[in-house]
């Protein structure tokens, strides 16, 4: 999604740079689902749900940080749209494309270099890599110099799951299927999503409020489009 919110923070966070650059390397453009557009829709969730959870919290800043919002635009950069089915060398291909991007002659030139490069590099590397799913356990957040890490992490990791609303549900499933399961017929397809659906936990206040209703929507679309299809689910989604 392109509008009036999204490009105010493409304005807000200096990201026209980072804009370009995916838009002349970004190697998943045309996925179906792991795409640019996938990663502008995370980058604007995470602001909404920060900005929602900021109200009220006089210890939680009202903008998420500049960490957070460049690991959101770059958390899918560089997918490989299936080709690799370990997750895990999908998000080193998105933190290793920040990195050429922050360390690029663009950014030489724009942006000053200080001290604290390596550190904002690190910090947002780190925050892409714990996009990896199965979710890992935070292990090296000590190391990071982000405040409120803890937070900005279940905030990217609640954003990049709210995307299965009514209106974009069956691209989602179409693009997926596209993308990571080919092989499998709609029957197969159908039933790992529904498992999957299960596992999804979300962790801020907002996920909680709007992202699990969301997904017992999408649970029990998914189902009734699985009945049309097949006459009945499995007896493990009954």
């Amino acid at each position: 999604m392109l509008n009036k919110e999204v490009l105010q923070i493409l304005k807000d966070y200096n990201l026209g740079g980072a804009m370009r650059w995916l838009l002349d390397h970004s190697q998943s453009q045309g996925h179906p689902y792991h795409s640019l557009a996938h990663c502008v829709d995370v980058m604007h969730r995470v602001c909404t749900i920060w900005g929602w959870s900021a109200e009220g919290r006089v210890t939680l800043p009202k903008k998420p940080p500049k960490q957070l919002v460049y690991a959101a635009l770059f958390h899918d950069a560089n997918h490989s749209g299936g080709f690799f089915t370990d997750d895990a060398k999908n998000v080193d291909l998105a933190s290793s494309a920040f990195s050429a991007y922050w360390f690029s002659d663009y950014c030489l030139k724009v942006f000053k270099r200080v001290e604290h490069d390596m550190l904002f590099e690190y910090d947002v590397s780190q925050l892409i890599m714990y996009t990896k799913y199965p979710f890992a356990e935070l292990d090296h957040i000590g190391s990071m110099s982000l405040q409120n890490v803890e937070f900005c992490i279940d905030v990217l990791r609640d954003a990049d799951f709210m995307n299965r609303t009514e209106e974009t549900l069956l691209n989602h499933l179409v693009g997926i299927k596209q993308e990571l399961f080919k092989y499998d017929s709609w029957k197969e397809y159908l039933d790992k999503t529904l498992a999957f659906y299960k596992t999804i936990k979300y962790r801020t206040e907002y996920g909680l409020k709007y992202g699990k209703p969301q997904l017992q929507r999408a649970t029990d679309d998914v189902t009734q489009l699985y009945q049309l299809l097949y006459s009945s689910p499995t007896k493990a989604h009954e």
